[in-house]
């Protein structure tokens, strides 16, 4: 279990130190797509309009959404993956055996060993 976690550290820390802006132009791409995928299915649509509402308290329109996807370059990645990921206390919660999770110590060490 502790080889999972590292990797996902591993991953967060690649996302803060080495994201590229062509890996963050392909990732833009890809969303912009499942969006537009969303907007031709009217239950699907729902879904996500009911999702805005209950995370930001408005229903955030397509254009908006666009927007804002299209302002991310990999400098904004990295400085938001550095600031709200990076050095931060965790949070985890498992359910049955869970003998082989690693204790915090491990996993909280391995949010900040990356130092930048």
């Amino acid at each position: 279990c502790i080889e999972i976690v590292r990797g996902i550290q591993h991953e967060w820390k690649y996302l803060a130190t080495s994201v590229t802006d062509h890996e963050v132009d392909r990732a833009k791409n890809k969303l912009k797509a499942e969006l537009l995928s969303i907007a031709d299915d009217s239950t699907r649509f729902a879904d996500r309009l009911g999702r805005d509402v209950l995370n930001t308290g408005k229903a955030t329109q397509l254009e908006e959404l666009e927007r804002a996807i299209h302002k991310l370059d990999g400098s904004s990645v990295r400085e938001a993956v550095s600031r709200h990921v990076y050095d931060r206390d965790i949070a985890a919660a498992g359910v049955g055996q869970t003998e082989s999770w690693p204790n915090y110590a491990q996993v909280r060490y391995g949010m900040s060993w990356w130092r930048l």
